[in-house]
């Protein structure tokens, strides 16, 4: 499976799935569709780094372990794309 950091999870084919006429109606419509699934890519990325964080504060606020700052500088790069979140890229786009 892919990495987040490595690209989009979809493309604009992919997202036919959820509308047939997508690319037709970004053609029409005159919409950039890859700048459009590039910026999906950033918010969810983000949204998935906050989660992490959140999470590593949770778990680790009464040690003070300074695992926050590490998952800072790791971010997203360990981030598997699983089929739910190429759902979620895919309808976020």
């Amino acid at each position: 499976m892919a990495l987040l950091t490595d690209g989009n999870p979809n493309d604009s084919e992919a997202l036919q799935v959820y509308e047939a006429a997508i690319l037709s109606v970004a053609n029409v419509e005159t919409i950039d569709l890859k700048a459009k699934l590039c910026l999906a890519t950033v918010e969810i990325s983000q949204d998935v780094l906050d989660v992490l964080l959140s999470h590593t504060r949770e778990q680790y606020s009464l040690t003070q372990f300074p695992l926050g700052a590490d998952r800072r500088k790791i971010g997203v790069s360990d981030v598997v794309v699983s089929p739910q979140m190429k759902r979620w890229h895919a309808l976020h786009s």
